[in-house]
């Protein structure tokens, strides 16, 4: 009785193994694929990605500080779509909109200044237990701020 239990599991454990390493996906049995082809298909121009060097970002980022607000450049080639670029400073709107003179008609695109709000988060921590996050929350409405809990971790 050992035995036939012994042959058993080595069978199943075979045929698990067959099944997992996708050998039974011609006779249409094979795990699921844990692939997102679909966030592949997704992406809009991703040739247009391009690495910068430690430099290059260091000049880009003290550029962008700089900078007042986001702009939105309305692009209508063929199938309208709308593209968020920015923020810019009047420095780099007046080469942008150069380039774009280049490479589209007037009136193909346009800029619009966005002014995004400011969003403010606190964090507090995990608390031990639940006496002490109603005590904390306490405090916080006590200071007329509004209290939101986190359900993304």
């Amino acid at each position: 009785m050992l035995r036939v239990s012994v042959l058993f599991l080595i069978l199943c454990n075979g045929i698990y193994f067959t099944w997992s390493q996708g050998f039974l996906r011609a006779y249409g049995f094979a795990p699921s694929v844990q692939t997102e082809p679909y966030r592949m298909a997704q992406q809009i121009r991703p040739q247009a990605i391009s690495l910068l060097t430690q430099e290059e970002f260091a000049q880009i980022e003290a550029q962008a500080l700089q900078t007042q607000a986001p702009v939105t450049v309305v692009s209508s080639l063929g199938a309208k779509e709308c593209l968020q670029a920015g923020p810019f400073s009047n420095e780099q709107l007046d080469v942008l909109s150069a380039a774009l003179n280049k490479t589209l008609a007037p009136e193909a695109w346009q800029l619009h200044s966005v002014v995004e709000p400011e969003r403010w988060m606190i964090y507090m921590g995990k608390y031990p237990n639940e006496k002490m996050l109603n005590k904390k929350r306490d405090e916080i409405l006590a200071m007329q701020i509004r209290v939101e809990s986190l359900s993304n971790p």
